[in-house]
């Protein structure tokens, strides 16, 4: 079995998966990236964009919906509950993350209402001729693949995360598999799981919702 050695291994290379690798890389980080598709960019590659508050965007449009604002209106649609702190979290960063992606080179087309009646809050990427269109964020997937290919990243397609590994109950790599059935043991202080909610599984969101 063929072996590797990293700093951090992450599993799923669509938004979050590709997110983390880049930013473990931006600080000097050795990261390999399992996929099992064969392309990265994963359920990003079906939206149009991001959702974000206060950003640059946003400021420039005067939307004045503020983070406080936004959580506020997240927890009570939700009854309260979902993890404030993440929720939180998630919506105090997704400016910045804006900007991060546009640095990176995304780059946005509009800032505007998901649907009728709600806040500015949806921004959209634009699309290869200017505009914007379904599936478009697939330009921001394409850049951050690119942005994580040029930070040293070894991302591995069509390989599944099989199993995590561990050494005295602390996380040491994982095993992975390509589809041809041949396996690889990264060896790692770390292990990002991005593989995605699990809105489709009954069971899973019976136990942990």
């Amino acid at each position: 079995m063929e072996q590797i050695d990293a700093d951090v291994a992450v599993i799923g290379g669509g938004p979050s998966g590709l997110a983390a690798a880049i930013t473990a890389a931006e600080k000097g980080a050795k990261i390999i990236l399992v996929e099992k598709g064969a392309t990265t960019g994963g359920t990003g590659n079906m939206a149009m964009g991001p959702a974000a508050f206060e950003s640059r965007l946003q400021k420039e449009k005067n939307v004045s919906l503020s983070r406080d604002q936004a959580f506020e209106l997240h927890m009570k649609y939700t009854h309260w509950r979902v993890d404030a702190r993440l929720v939180r979290k998630y919506i105090d960063l997704s400016g910045d993350t804006i900007s991060w992606l546009e640095n990176m080179g995304v780059d946005f087309f509009e800032v505007e209402e998901q649907f009728e009646g709600a806040h500015c809050t949806h921004h959209n990427v634009a699309a290869a001729d200017g505009g914007t269109s379904i599936c478009a964020a697939t330009n921001m997937m394409k850049v951050m693949d690119e942005q994580a290919r040029k930070l040293g990243v070894n991302v591995l397609l069509r390989t599944k995360a099989a199993k995590i590994l561990t050494n005295e109950d602390r996380v040491s790599g994982l095993i992975g598999e390509h589809q041809s059935g041949e396996r690889i043991r990264i060896h790692a202080r770390a292990v990002i799981i991005g593989t995605g909610g699990f809105g489709s599984n009954p069971e899973m969101v019976n136990n942990h919702t």
